[in-house]
C-alpha cells in the first residue's frame, strides 16, 4: 500500500515591500527572495494587510496559480523547486476620501522559518508622510536599499 503525504516547504525569506500612497489609492510592490530547503514541488502562501486585492503575482514562468482568500494569498510553483525563487505580488487598495492614516504593514509568508526585509514608503511630496507608531521596525536609509528596489 502506498500513501502521500504532503511535506511543507522549510523556506527563508528576505522581502522587500514598497508602499505607493497618493490620495486615491495605496499600491503595494513586494518582491520576495525564497530559499527553500530540500526540494519538491511547493505551494506558499501570503499574509497580506486587509482590504488589498492581488492584481498581480510571478513572474509566469515561476508561478503556475494563484489563489486570494481574504488576507491569505497562495502560490503554487511550477515545477520541482530546488534552492531558491523570487516571487513578486502587486496588491492595491482604494483610500477612503476621510482616511488620514495609512498603515504600513509586512507581507508575511505563512509558515517561513525565518522572514526578514525592508518596508519602504514612496508617496507624492504634497502629501504629509510622519511616523506614528513602529513595532518591531528599525529606521535605513533607503539608499542602501536602491540596488534592490530599481
Amino acid at each position: 500500500m502506498l500513501s502521500r503525504q504532503p511535506v511543507p516547504a522549510r523556506v527563508v525569506a528576505d522581502s522587500i515591500v514598497l508602499y505607493e500612497v497618493t490620495p486615491e489609492f495605496v499600491r503595494v510592490k513586494a518582491q520576495h527572495g525564497l530559499s527553500f530547503r530540500g526540494r519538491g514541488i511547493f505551494g506558499v502562501s501570503f499574509d497580506v494587510p486587509a482590504g488589498y486585492q492581488l492584481r498581480e503575482a510571478g513572474p509566469p514562468d515561476l508561478v503556475s496559480g494563484v489563489r486570494q482568500q481574504d488576507r491569505r494569498i497562495e502560490i503554487n510553483f511550477r515545477g520541482e523547486q530546488r534552492q531558491s525563487a523570487t516571487v513578486e505580488l502587486r496588491i492595491d487598495r482604494v483610500r477612503a476620501a476621510d482616511e488620514k492614516d495609512v498603515a504600513l504593514e509586512p507581507i508575511l509568508v505563512v509558515g517561513a522559518e525565518e522572514d526578514s526585509g525592508s518596508v519602504v514608503l514612496a508617496a507624492p511630496v504634497t502629501l504629509k508622510a510622519t511616523e506614528v507608531r513602529a513595532t518591531g521596525l528599525s529606521p535605513q536609509d533607503a539608499r542602501a536599499l536602491l540596488p534592490r528596489l530599481q
